[in-house]
């Protein structure tokens, strides 16, 4: 799985995206987003530092500099950053009893690494009160809808069905991802019967039974 990760060295944000390809055809857009983010608080990205890969990119982020390490030289805070979230993720990968790990459930448990991160102030940061995301995204951690269930519970998902006078099952058997970011508090889960993202609003948590774990 390819990621494109950015973080800023003073306000100590990051972002990440999950990419299809490391073609710069796609990796420029995801750096625009990253910049959109920056300029819609009223920051102005004046410097990009990335290693070779990115050389080709010079012109197309202008004005902002492109600074570009040569070969075998990297970038020391993402690469650092890097590390972290790969460390957070496998702390969390050997938390679930699981053996063999879908690739939706990877790419949202590095989303949600990456969700925390952004989410308490920064030793390196700005500010020792505000978090990096806070600063932003104006947004604050909200524990009542961003704790409401943990990373990899089986949970039985309530489903909305248009029919109620049927014998239709009325909950499905799903793993929480994680919050949408909604205010409503919507969690994404993973269903197991078609092993797509669902969002829903309600759901019960149940001890993870073994039949869940070898399914």
């Amino acid at each position: 799985l390819a990621f494109f990760h950015t973080i800023s060295r003073k306000i100590q944000f990051r972002t990440v995206q999950l990419l299809k390809n490391r073609k710069i055809s796609t990796i420029l857009p995801a750096l625009r987003l990253a910049m959109n983010l920056y300029s819609a608080r009223g920051f102005n990205v004046v410097s990009i530092h990335t290693d070779s890969e990115m050389q080709p990119m010079r012109d197309a982020v202008l004005p902002a500099q492109l600074n570009v390490c040569s070969t075998k030289e990297h970038v020391p805070e993402i690469e650092r950053s890097i590390r972290t979230v790969k460390e957070r993720n496998r702390g969390n990968l050997h938390d679930l009893p699981f053996t063999i790990y879908p690739k939706i459930l990877i790419v949202e448990l590095i989303l949600r690494c990456v969700s925390w991160l952004n989410a308490f102030p920064s030793e390196n940061g700005i500010s020792k009160e505000l978090s990096p995301r806070e600063i932003i995204t104006g947004k604050q951690t909200d524990f009542k809808t961003e704790c409401r269930v943990e990373f990899g519970t089986y949970c039985q998902v309530h489903q909305h069905n248009d029919r109620t006078n049927d014998d239709n099952a009325r909950s499905i058997d799903a793993i929480a991802l994680g919050p949408t970011g909604n205010r409503q508090g919507t969690y994404n889960f993973l269903t197991l019967d078609t092993w797509e993202k669902i969002s829903r609003n309600n759901w019960t948590e149940l001890p993870m039974p073994r039949r869940i774990i070898d399914m």
